[in-house]
């Protein structure tokens, strides 16, 4: 008795295999075999094209039923490409098949791979190699049209099947993605909202929620708040494979000024958080980030009207420190040095500000050129999924799940990207200004002094200063804190504080000079310096009682 093992495959539904297996018995009839003779493998879900485990694991199981049947002497397909779509895969089955002398009977192209006495028949063996060449070719084929035909919809504004998810536009009777007037409205609020500068993310995600929103039934989240700030379809278009030459376009619901507000908004609370974004404070505190405790070295933190340790105020008992600085006292302080350093700065050509922008500008380079190859990987992975989609391994709904987290992470890279490029613009203007100090300069200089604006003092403060500290001691028998600020020129400033004379209004606060003589520095009420040269010398860590009683 003579077997045939039939060979079905299908990636999508269990129908198409119906359908084959129908064919097939029906072709294998007509070669000869009976119902009886007939032994079938079907898988159902294994892609050819990616070689997942189910494929894999169906052709051990054609190789283990050959081998376990000796009855079993042909193999019958509907067609080649059901035993495969990878060129090597074919030919090593047709080794298989060679070897053990297992004729090969083909619906669709016809031809036998051996001769009556089980030898290779060199016209079939070469149809076969033929043929394993034209299945991958045919599949190349089927997923370019499938590309061209989605770009062409792209490119006239017709769905693919994602775009019902895009808040604010909705797929009429037509296929035509079109504004959603309800949503559109509210895209343009969050929009403004967010311009308003009171949110960062997280707490216009809070209002969002306390205002009962929510999109479209879902919970409204952070992630879905960053995606909606940076959909490029609100201005009419989004990219279509990475290029703003080749995209899908959208009937605006904005202006794009309104977007590109977001956008440099977005870059400049962003760059260097990752997702994280910091709403900007009620208040400014000049010293965070560069106040550290000489006794454990670890930051200290703005705490009520003060300056703590972080480690200090821990349970856990990293540092044992009491030492606490008023932030009044020592922002002045550290402001003025900052004012002073960048007056210098903007009059003095800076060659080590440049090299240090220079640098700055490389390492971002760099961040741009890792964010350029995340674009293209997301490129690469969307081509995965849609293989997997074309060969039935996923089906519709974990294909746009999928698609779906591609494009978020795709359009975070995005956002680096542009980040990236508006910051190494910013710094390059600070280069220019460097190497060539301008009367401009000054002015818009003088002019933020005069605004008092919080966010350029913090950024001053932050361009010109590298670390502070402090701890107490007595000098002349009175109790004191030594203050160190280290400039962004590696120069050292010293003080010695000894509080506040509430009767003049006057902090108390000396300068240590390079030759041991002191500077009364200090402020009255109505913001002026006060800068007497105290000839007095510091003899052996201390200062003369004349000088305190002064």
């Amino acid at each position: 008795m003579t077997k045939v093992l039939c060979i079905v495959r299908s990636s999508t539904v269990a129908q198409e295999i119906e359908t084959q297996k129908k064919e097939l018995i029906e072709f294998c009839k007509s070669k000869g075999f009976a119902d009886d003779d007939m032994v079938f493998i079907e898988a159902q879900g294994a892609s050819a094209r990616s070689l997942n485990k189910k494929y894999i694991k169906m052709l051990e199981d054609i190789k283990n039923t050959i081998l376990s049947d000796t009855e079993i002497k042909a193999v019958a397909l509907w067609a080649l490409n059901r035993l495969g779509r990878v060129e090597s895969k074919l030919h090593e089955m047709k080794e298989f098949f060679v070897k053990n002398k297992i004729q090969v009977y083909c619906k669709e192209p016809s031809f036998k791979l051996l001769r009556e006495d089980g030898t290779e028949d060199t016209a079939g063996s070469m149809m076969f190699s033929v043929y394993a060449a034209m299945v991958k070719l045919d599949t190349d084929e089927m997923f370019t049209k499938l590309k061209r035909g989605k770009k062409r919809n792209a490119e006239i504004g017709k769905s693919n099947g994602c775009v019902e998810s895009r808040y604010g536009y909705m797929v009429d009777s037509n296929n035509y993605v079109v504004p959603n007037p309800q949503e559109a409205d509210m895209v343009n609020e969050i929009f403004d909202l967010y311009l308003s500068g009171k949110y960062s993310f997280s707490t216009l995600t809070v209002e969002l929620r306390d205002r009962g929103f929510k999109p479209r039934g879902r919970k409204m989240t952070e992630e879905w708040l960053r995606k909606v700030l940076e959909e490029t379809a609100y201005i009419g278009f989004t990219n279509w494979e990475g290029s703003r030459s080749s995209h899908r376009k959208f009937i605006p619901i904005m202006s794009k000024e309104k977007w590109d507000k977001v956008q440099a908004l977005k870059a400049s609370r962003c760059l260097g958080k990752g997702k994280g974004v910091t709403r900007e404070s009620k208040h400014t505190y000049m010293c965070v980030g560069l106040m550290i405790c000489p006794k454990c070295g670890g930051n200290y933190m703005a705490s009520s009207n003060y300056y703590r340790c972080y480690n200090a105020k821990r349970k856990d008992g990293r540092c044992d420190t009491k030492e606490y600085i008023l932030i009044k006292t020592i922002d002045p302080l550290v402001y003025e040095i900052a004012c002073l350093n960048h007056l210098e700065f903007l009059q003095t050509p800076n060659n080590d500000l440049v090299e240090k922008l220079e640098e700055d500008v490389k390492v971002l380079e760099q961040k741009m050129e890792a964010s350029s190859s995340i674009i293209k990987e997301t490129e690469e992975k969307k081509v995965k999924v849609a293989d997997a989609y074309i060969d039935g391994v996923i089906d519709k709904k974990r294909y746009k799940d999928r698609l779906g987290k591609i494009e978020v992470e795709k359009s975070e890279a995005v956002s680096n990207l542009n980040a990236y490029k508006n910051e190494i613009a910013k710094l390059k203007a600070q280069i220019e200004s460097a190497k060539n100090p301008s009367f401009e300069a000054l002015l818009e200089y003088s002019n933020d002094l005069l605004e008092s604006e919080k966010k350029k003092m913090k950024e001053i403060v932050n361009q010109h200063i590298r670390k502070i500290w402090f701890y107490s001691e007595k000098v002349g028998g009175r109790s004191c804190k030594h203050i160190h600020i280290i400039d962004a020129r590696n120069v050292e400033w010293q003080f010695l504080f000894f509080g506040h004379d509430p009767r003049k209004n006057v902090i108390k606060l000396y300068k240590i000079n390079q030759d041991g003589t002191l500077t009364a520095w200090g402020r009255t009420s109505d913001n002026e310096l006060m800068g007497t040269v105290v000839t007095y010398k510091m003899l052996d860590g201390g200062i003369y009682d004349e000088l305190l009683d002064k």
